[in-house]
Order: C-alpha cells, then sequence, then structure tokens
C-alpha cells in the first residue's frame, strides 16, 4: 500500500503526517494485500477567512482494478479533523 499526501494552503508537518500515516493504517491496514495506493489531498478552501475550511480528499486505488476507486472527502474547521 502506496500512500501519498499531498497540501495546497495547508503546511504539513511531522505531526500531521504521523496523524495521517496512523489513521490510514488503523482504518485500512487489514485491506493493505488489495490496496494498490492511497492519496490523500488536504486544502485550505477559504485562505486567511477561516470557517469550516479545511478539506481532505483520500482516494483508495485497489489492486487488479484500472478504474475502481474509493473516495472520501470531508471539511471540517482543522485539517486533524477533516482526517479523521
Amino acid at each position: 500500500m502506496h500512500i501519498t499526501t499531498t497540501t495546497n494552503g495547508v503546511a504539513l508537518e511531522k505531526d500531521l503526517q504521523e496523524f495521517i500515516d496512523l489513521r490510514l493504517h488503523f482504518a485500512l491496514g487489514r485491506f493493505a494485500d488489495i490496496i494498490d495506493r492511497v492519496s490523500i489531498r488536504i486544502e485550505d478552501t477559504n485562505g486567511p477567512r477561516g470557517g469550516i475550511d479545511k478539506r481532505c480528499r483520500i482516494v483508495v486505488k485497489l489492486r487488479g482494478f484500472q478504474r475502481e476507486q474509493v473516495t472520501i472527502d470531508d471539511h471540517d474547521t482543522n485539517s486533524y479533523a477533516a482526517v479523521a
């Protein structure tokens, strides 16, 4: 299971990366044999205006299925809550 994390307008600090890795391995670890890759994108949609503006999109691509994927998309007030 290959994990890629990208951000836009959000600093990817070491603590946040460790939190993401921990959450993903807890949630998806038992399916690691059938998961090819996981892409996480965290972005600040409103910039400095604040509010519920942190977006986390997780895309899971399955092994052996070129077009099949599972996508999770959430918005929250901070990056950790959006990932969780």
